[in-house]
């Protein structure tokens, strides 16, 4: 039951409903601000590298302040389009090199970022960047994906599924 709470904190009203009265876990109004990369030094000067000239230099510090796990006083701006950050995350996920829900870290995203869109800065779409994360919906085209090692292959949706399938037993 933990294990629902800590992966869907938006359905924690309801779960605790379901289950006849309050739960004590931590809810959605004290989940964290930060995410836990899994990265060696050399892979997280490689994605800092990588991901820092999509911002502005006096946001950099900031940058590396939230990829550390730190939180920052205000949303950074990504000149990109926000379908670029949020499949980076995305990677870093189903990779094993970030471990945390859909849910918290489309929080994360929504939370510390916005991006420079044709109408000026604009905060990141909580649905879209959900449909990014979880259906693969909305994915830059393979010209147009970032930061992209050979420590950080991109698989398609149907990939993914199928391995899957192949840890669960079912193939």
């Amino acid at each position: 039951m933990n294990a629902l709470l800590r992966n869907y904190p938006d359905y924690a009203g309801t779960i605790e409903g379901l289950m006849g009265g309050t739960l004590n876990v931590e809810s959605k109004a004290s989940h964290r601000d930060e995410i836990k990369l899994t990265l060696t030094d050399e892979q997280f000067a490689e994605l800092l590298g990588c991901l820092k000239v999509f911002f502005d230099p006096t946001d950099r510090v900031a940058l590396k302040a939230l990829l550390r796990g730190q939180s920052v006083s205000q949303k950074l701006v990504f000149n990109g389009n926000q379908n670029q950050l949020v499949e980076v995350f995305r990677r870093l996920s189903y990779n094993g090199l970030l471990h945390e829900s859909w849910t918290a870290l489309r929080d994360w995203l929504c939370g510390n970022f916005s991006y420079l869109s044709n109408k000026g800065i604009t905060d990141l779409s909580g649905s879209s960047v959900w449909d990014i994360l979880s259906k693969a919906k909305g994915e830059p085209t393979g010209r147009s994906r970032i930061c992209t090692f050979d420590w950080l292959p991109y698989r398609t949706q149907a990939a993914l599924r199928r391995s899957s399938r192949e840890v669960s037993g079912e193939l």
